[in-house]
Formats: C-alpha cells, structure tokens, sequence
C-alpha cells in the first residue's frame, strides 16, 4: 500500500497509471489466475455499505479504509485508499504546495495539518478514493477484481483497541459482525498461503 505522499510523487494526476500499476501488482503479488476477470463496474454501493477504517489511537491520518458485503455466495471485499490527486486538484494551495515540494525533493508532499485536513478519511467526511473491490467464493478464491475512482463517507473510525472490544462484545448478535468475522477468516487464509 503506498500513502498520499508516495502515490502523487509516482503519479501526479495520472490516476489511471496508478491504477493499471496497482492491478498489475495486485495480481502478481497474490498469486491470482490469470483468469480472473477485471471490471469497472463494482456490484456494491459504498452509500449503502458500513466502511470503516481501523488505526492506532495515535493516528493524525487514515488513509485506508474497508467494507466487506455479501451477495448469494459471493464476498466483496473492498479497500478503498485516498485519491490524492483528486483532492489536489481540487485544492490550489495544495497543487501549489505539492509541486513545490515535490521539485524540491523534499521527503514529505504535504504538511501534517494538510494531510489530516485533506486526505484522512475521517467519519462523516465525504472523500475521493481509489478502490480495489475484490470478490471471492465460499472457498475464499479471487473470482473477480474491479479497480476504480470512487467517493465514500466513512462510517466508523476505529482504534485497534476500540475494534476488538466491538468485535468481543457482538460476537454472534448479529450480521454485521458475522461478515466482520469473515473477513478475518480471509486474512488468514491468504496469510497462511503466503507464509
């Protein structure tokens, strides 16, 4: 995963290099068939999903987030990442200084406060992201990967501690933290397949 910072030194505005980069990697690195197929058109509706992104309590800025829905027999996993060429462009003191920085060579685009300020995809805000929706059987296989630009508001913002006592106290209450389970289970399955 790379942060704002690193994904507008690679690529400006050319989001759709990024894109085509990232799923290149995303299939290498996963070991996924070469069959799977590759959309632009996503099943899910982020309005109508719980997205939630969970960091350490000390966090100034999130800029990764998560959603996982199930359709039939299929589980959509999606991560969504800020899209900071979206937001700079939308934001000229931003663009001024980013390129700045960026021709200065400097280690970090854009100051802390911007980036909490612009980038962190904090509850209730609405904002741009790139999103990797991936989509999986029962037997946890990759049947499908759809990359995208998309908008999102946050549901839930959690801390590790905040998501592990949610996860402790609704343990069988309801569907919510059964598909919340699952994506667990995912995890592990692609951890223990890595090792």
């Amino acid at each position: 995963k790379l942060s704002s910072n690193e994904i507008f030194y690679q690529y400006g505005d050319d989001v759709s290099a990024f894109i085509q980069k990232s799923q290149d990697r995303l299939l290498k690195q996963n070991n996924i068939a070469s069959g799977v197929r590759i959309t632009e058109n996503t099943a899910i509706d982020p309005a109508k999903t719980f997205i939630f992104t969970i960091d350490p309590d000390c966090t100034h800025l999130r800029e990764d987030a998560i959603s996982i829905v199930q359709k039939q027999e299929h589980y959509y996993v999606t991560l969504y990442v800020t899209d900071p060429s979206d937001i700079v462009f939308q934001h000229p003191k931003l663009l001024r200084c980013g390129y700045h920085n960026w021709f200065q060579k400097k280690r970090t685009v854009f100051p802390e406060s911007y980036q909490s300020d612009h980038f962190s995809l904090d509850c209730a805000k609405r904002r741009p992201v790139l999103a990797y929706e991936l989509v999986f059987d029962q037997a946890f296989n990759v049947l499908g990967l759809n990359l995208r630009e998309d908008q999102i508001v946050v549901d839930k913002n959690y801390s590790y501690q905040s998501f592990n006592r949610f996860m402790n106290q609704h343990q069988n209450m309801n569907s919510q933290f059964e598909l919340l389970q699952k994506l667990y289970e995912i995890s592990y399955h692609y951890h223990k397949q890595n090792q």
